[in-house]
């Protein structure tokens, strides 16, 4: 599972000739449920969603690295929204990786103090 969730958020360029093998992949991984079996591997769920959620939303994020079909991408949200939906308790790692994405994490410079020791 961990390796279809790599494979998922691996981003191929349109005009390539692996782009309709890989629109296949991930619609078959939708359309089957596959990933739902994750759900089945009880406290170890959480590592197959957060591999699947910083995979998939790296590839959006470099759209403009690589040429990411927006198919593909509704497809890929919509397995994760099913596991976070079957996942009983959401461990910290999985909201951890789903917020990295959402909300940049912004640091505030601090400012300095001669008396900070």
């Amino acid at each position: 599972l961990l390796f279809l969730a790599r494979m998922i958020g691996r981003p191929i360029d349109e005009n390539s000739r692996m782009h309709k093998y890989h629109l296949y992949f991930v619609e078959n991984l939708s359309d089957v449920e596959t990933m739902q079996l994750a759900l089945t591997l009880g406290d170890d769920s959480y590592k197959v969603l957060r591999q699947l959620i910083y995979h998939a939303l790296r590839s959006v994020r470099e759209k403009n690295v690589a040429a990411v079909d927006e198919h593909i991408e509704g497809m890929t949200m919509g397995i994760c929204s099913k596991l976070i939906q079957g996942i009983d308790p959401i461990s910290n790692i999985v909201l951890d990786a789903l917020f990295y994405f959402i909300i940049q994490p912004q640091r505030k410079p601090k400012p300095f103090s001669p008396f900070t020791f």
